[in-house]
């Protein structure tokens, strides 16, 4: 399975499993400078892809991030 993250129909990358996606990372590459953002932002992004590829693939790294596991 290929995932690329999008936002209004851009691509953004190819996320890498296992490598270690931190928040503010996330949050530069999804908003621009100056965006005003809802502190849950990227938590919603991230339920909504749980939501298409299985809550088991994406784990948080609490206070960190998050890391995709490997596709078996």
């Amino acid at each position: 399975m290929r995932l690329l993250l999008v936002k209004d129909d851009e691509m953004i990358g190819e996320p890498v499993a296992s490598r270690l996606y931190i928040r503010s990372e996330l949050e530069d590459k999804l908003y621009g400078c100056g965006e005003e953002i809802a502190s849950n932002a990227i938590e919603v992004h991230v339920q909504g892809l749980r939501r298409k590829i299985g809550s088991d693939q994406i784990a948080t790294v609490r206070g960190v991030g998050y890391r995709i596991k490997r596709c078996e």
